[in-house]
Order: structure tokens, then C-alpha cells, then sequence
């Protein structure tokens, strides 16, 4: 799965001899080609980026000058 969208990825690992279908071609021919693993681990990712949590005893975020827990976690 993507995380920047709404494409499905997947793929699949055959334990029997593959038998072309012309069936399954026309419906996965606009599918993307498959990518390595780690390449795509890492582009996955890359754009993950972990917020701070706003504490209570930290100042609000709404700009108030108050304690988060005296302004907005109420």
C-alpha cells in the first residue's frame, strides 16, 4: 500500500509453474511494475515523520500563553 495515496500494490510468490492467462493480463495491464523490497520499505519510509505530542505542562498551541492542560485539553 501507498501512503502518499490510493494505489493497492501487491505481490505474490508462486510455489507451481506460472500459466499465462489473457484473461488476467488485460486486467493487471495497467498495474505498475513490481519493485524490490527494500527499495520499497524505504521510499515508504522516507516521508514518515513522527509530531511531537504536546505535553500537558506545555505552553497551548492555540497561542494563549496558557498551560495546554488549563487551555485546550479540557
Amino acid at each position: 500500500m501507498s501512503s502518499t495515496g490510493r494505489d493497492v500494490r501487491f505481490g505474490i510468490s508462486l510455489v507451481f509453474p506460472w500459466i499465462q492467462e489473457e484473461n488476467m493480463d488485460e486486467k493487471t495491464k495497467g498495474m505498475q511494475a513490481p519493485v524490490p523490497i527494500d527499495q520499497a520499505l524505504e521510499s515508504l519510509m522516507r516521508g514518515r515523520t513522527r509530531e511531537k505530542k504536546i505535553g500537558r505542562n506545555d505552553p497551548c498551541h492555540c497561542g494563549s500563553g496558557r498551560k495546554f492542560k488549563k487551555c485546550c485539553l479540557n
